[in-house]
């Protein structure tokens, strides 16, 4: 294979999604597959292990990635922020700057509130607009907010099935791997006794006869010792 059809190869690879790659061989050919797709190329000692370090680089990425983190109880959270509202306008009387700056840092909130939640910028102005009052523009905001983080909660229990099903990948990984290794010293062994079986024929074809009869009473001796035919 070329250097370019390498780097196509490592540039598939590396735009997975999900951290789902392996790389092992099959046969005379190297296959790779990325999020449960599949491609097959010609085996190379060098593009195999190449690309099988890309493979344990891309999975210990993923296995490292950090989790969103997530609320359990979105309702105990509402009303907990709730709960210690008295406090933090307790607070407030006491700090007079503290005011000005919930409020500067409140714009900043509402502008990141409508953007994560997928709101186009163009129409943050309109969406203000039309609220009719104070409340039903909190009421909104709140939903907005309450949307996120039940998002960000759904987020983690995604990621922690991602990690699972990354590990059992990371184990069928290793387990074709060995099965590539047993099957490699099946097909050495299958070598040996064809090997070994050649020698006998030649053997035989070289004896004469008188040894050839020594040869059979020999075999019949070890027949009757296997199958206990003979006593001590």
């Amino acid at each position: 294979m070329s250097d370019t059809d390498i780097e196509t190869i490592e540039n598939w690879m590396r735009s997975t999604r999900t951290g789902r790659v392996s790389v092992r061989k099959q046969g005379d050919k190297i296959r790779i597959d990325v999020d449960g797709m599949s491609k097959v190329i010609p085996y190379s000692d060098e593009v195999y292990e190449k690309l099988k370090a890309l493979a344990n680089e891309i999975r210990a990425q993923f296995r490292g990635s950090t989790s969103v983190p997530g609320v359990s109880d979105v309702a105990l959270f509402q009303a907990t922020v709730r709960g210690k509202k008295p406090i933090v306008e307790q607070t407030m009387e006491k700090l007079a700057w503290l005011q000005g700056a919930i409020l500067d840092f409140g714009s900043e909130a509402m502008i990141a509130i409508l953007l994560a939640s997928g709101e186009n910028p163009d129409n943050i102005p309109e969406i203000v607009a039309r609220s009719k009052d104070k409340d039903t523009f909190v009421n909104y905001m709140a939903s907005k907010l309450y949307s996120i983080i039940s998002a960000a909660r759904e987020c983690g229990d995604a990621a922690a099935l991602r990690d699972e099903v990354l590990e059992k990948e990371l184990k069928l990984y290793l387990l074709e791997e060995k099965f590539d290794e047993l099957a490699s010293q099946v097909v050495a062994l299958a070598s040996e006794v064809s090997r070994l079986r050649r020698m006998h024929e030649i053997a035989l074809a070289l004896m004469d006869q008188d040894q050839l009869e020594r040869y059979s009473r020999v075999l019949q001796l070890a027949g009757l010792l296997r199958e206990g035919g003979l006593s001590e």
